[in-house]
């Protein structure tokens, strides 16, 4: 595809819903980047550079956003893809990072994983997740080491929104069940919006976390089919500084 002239003050760029064959390759995916260093937010829903891994087998291009405060990739429909973007990616001063919505063609565990052990995203306050399955841990049908790594590289996070239609709730397991001999992962988190099968772990997740000194102050709970009850809200509310749902 010809590389569209991008203003180098451009702040917002966004690709989406775009078929292979109108989608950038890597290295000019990485030009067009360049040329906008001033670039703040970059959504890529359904779209991004197409076949990554073929030159991140070969040389791949590193692509520094000095100005990247908020990014989103979701829609995605490669594991592969997905990972080789995420590893080329270095956004050193992000704010806001939402992965969502991956489709069913791969384990997206590594990503997830490179995503906190990659060391990029330590900056990061807002964090959105949701629709992206990872195989568990072996032999522990419930634990997901690639959230466990995810959540260690990020310990800035203060708000965290979980959507976990086509998740394992249980994936979440480092997050809901810290102890007093293990160090607490997301130690600045404040404020937790979840939606989906959450009404077995949620008030479990609220008093522990209160337990070791790492409250949630703020829990919002989304409306679904499975909602908390009036007298789970009002434990939730003893155990935080406030739980409604919405």
């Amino acid at each position: 595809m010809g590389l569209v002239p991008f203003s180098p003050v451009l702040p917002i760029s966004k690709l989406i819903n775009h078929r292979p064959e109108n989608q950038p390759s890597l290295s000019e995916f990485a030009t067009i980047i360049s040329r906008c260093p001033e670039l703040e937010t970059l959504i890529l829903n359904a779209s991004g550079p197409f076949r990554v891994m073929e030159e991140f087998a070969a040389s791949p291009p590193l692509i520094d956003m000095p100005s990247l405060r908020v990014l989103e990739i979701s829609h995605q429909t490669s594991a592969q893809e997905v990972h080789g973007l995420v590893n080329v990616l270095r956004p050193f001063h992000l704010q806001s990072l939402t992965l969502a919505d991956w489709g069913n063609s791969g384990d997206y565990g590594d990503v997830v994983a490179a995503c906190g052990t990659l060391g990029f995203y330590h900056s990061v306050t807002i964090l959105c997740i949701g629709g992206i399955e990872v195989s568990p841990v072996h032999p522990d049908p419930f634990r997901s080491e690639a959230f466990d790594n995810l959540f260690r590289g990020m310990p800035m996070v203060q708000y965290l929104t979980v959507v976990l239609h086509g998740m394992n709730p249980l994936s979440l397991a480092r997050l809901s069940s810290p102890t007093s001999e293990t160090p607490v992962v997301l130690p600045h988190l404040d404020t937790l919006n979840i939606s989906g099968s959450h009404r077995g772990c949620v008030s479990s997740m609220v008093a522990k976390r209160k337990e070791v000194n790492a409250p949630i102050r703020r829990l919002i709970l989304e409306k679904t089919d499975r909602l908390c009850s009036e007298s789970d809200l009002k434990i939730l509310s003893r155990v935080c500084g406030g739980a409604r749902v919405r």
